[in-house]
């Protein structure tokens, strides 16, 4: 464990370290928006990976207004937003959250179209976003358009449209449709034993939450 954490304290100096000498060397190009646009999304990143939600914060932010204008940038954008809303929900600010998700998702949609599984996967955090929120019934119609776009994108099992299909079946227990969350967690769970594994904790999660809806 000492080791491990020492490691982890040598690992994140070096990454100081190297994105200082990044930043100096993009300064020295005359801070070019792409590539300081794609440091500053680069470094939010690092700092999330860290748990460091201040920074984190920052540096998206600092990615959005640089990229906000560049129409070739929409990728660096979207990435930020993206990252952004889940630097701002692991704080439990859930409103903010729903707000940069929906800034996401209208700008993927435009970029890639409806059935893209970028686009189904921020339908999915739209509804996790809306059920932290208690606003079920949103929660619900985002997520049966998420398990919708993955099953025409992706085919009707893969892990991301499972997770969408668990995260529905807890928004329509929640509303009382218990024979629907039922189906849903099924759903899950058969597509989680094919991907991951019967044996896989992902997939054990939703055999539990199919042994509840039994019981509702």
């Amino acid at each position: 464990g000492m080791v491990s954490a020492l490691g982890q304290v040598s690992r994140g100096e070096e990454a100081g370290r190297l994105a200082r000498l990044a930043e100096a060397m993009v300064h020295a190009l005359g801070e070019p928006t792409d590539l300081a646009s794609t440091l500053a999304l680069y470094r939010g990143t690092a700092h999330f990976k860290m748990h460091e939600y201040a920074p984190a914060e920052a540096h998206f932010r600092r990615a959005l207004e640089l990229a906000g204008g560049e129409p070739d940038l929409w990728r660096v954008r979207v990435a930020a937003l993206n990252n952004l809303a889940g630097v701002i929900s692991a704080q439990d600010r859930y409103t903010e959250t729903l707000s940069v998700l929906q800034q996401a998702t209208g700008s993927v949609e435009e970029q890639l179209g409806p059935l893209h599984p970028i686009v189904a996967n921020l339908y999915n955090n739209l509804g996790v976003a809306y059920t932290k929120l208690q606003r079920y019934e949103e929660a619900r119609d985002v997520l049966e358009q998420s398990v919708e776009r993955f099953s025409k994108s992706l085919g009707e099992h893969s892990g991301q449209g499972a997770r969408a299909e668990h995260n529905l079946g807890l928004a329509l227990a929640r509303l009382g449709e218990h024979e629907r969350a039922y189906e849903a967690y099924h759903n899950a769970y058969d597509a989680k034993s094919k991907v991951f594994g019967e044996m896989a904790l992902t997939t054990a999660l939703s055999a539990n939450n199919i042994g509840e809806a039994l019981y509702d």
